[in-house]
């Protein structure tokens, strides 16, 4: 079963994104396929260089505005179709974002559009400000989004991908909000990896290690 995993902007651009990069190698050494996009880092390398300026921290306000988000995408709408065109490419079943506080708005907006152009794409969506005592609440109700994960994403997303493989669709799953029949069912919390030097390694061969760093900016 192949998956997409997509960080968006805003965020720091120091090294690649280090929750994309612990759910790949856990899913690869249960043998998934996993394709990542660093969405965020791709788009600060090509943009204006006063676009460059929006991802300083004293800037962080500008990705929580809906607006502005919006404008800023139709003013890059043609790398950022780019990349959901090749996320698309891959045949990913399962489409996966992790959200922050200045994430949230464009992930929306991405999986907005990846559902208008292929419906059948499961959206999912993790990361610390899907916790329901953030704004969990009102993402999983969003139409583009199909399934949330709560808490650490590496055992609770290999099992929402197994079982989309195996069954195609999510039956039960600790961890997990799944959108059913427009009702959200919450499937409770699953037990924290106890030994967590059983996890690989970050796995970072999708990034291009290179363009990261101060150097670029």
């Amino acid at each position: 079963m192949k998956i997409a995993l997509i960080q968006c902007p805003a965020w720091g651009r120091q090294n690649p994104p280090l929750a994309l990069s612990m759910l790949s190698a856990y899913l690869k050494s249960q043998g998934k396929e996993v394709y990542n996009f660093d969405l965020n880092n791709r788009l600060f390398c090509r943009v204006k260089a006063e676009d460059k300026l929006l991802w300083q921290l004293s800037n962080e306000e500008f990705w929580e505005d809906k607006q502005k988000v919006l404008k800023f995408a139709s003013d890059y709408k043609e790398l950022i179709d780019d990349c959901i065109n090749e996320v698309l490419q891959t045949d990913a079943a399962i489409i996966g974002f992790s959200i922050f506080n200045s994430s949230k708005e464009f992930s929306l907006l991405m999986a907005k559009e990846i559902k208008d152009k292929a419906l059948d794409k499961i959206i999912i969506f993790g990361g610390p400000h899907c916790f329901p005592h953030v704004q969990g609440l009102q993402i999983i109700q969003e139409e583009c989004v199909d399934v949330m994960v709560i808490g650490e994403g590496e055992v609770t997303l290999d099992a929402l991908v197994s079982q989309v493989e195996s069954l195609g669709r999510v039956n039960f799953c600790e961890g997990a909000w799944v959108k059913k029949q427009d009702r959200v069912i919450d499937y409770g919390n699953r037990a924290l990896i106890s030994e967590l030097n059983k996890l690989p390694f970050a796995d970072f061969t999708d990034f291009a290690l290179d363009s990261y760093g101060e150097s670029h900016r």
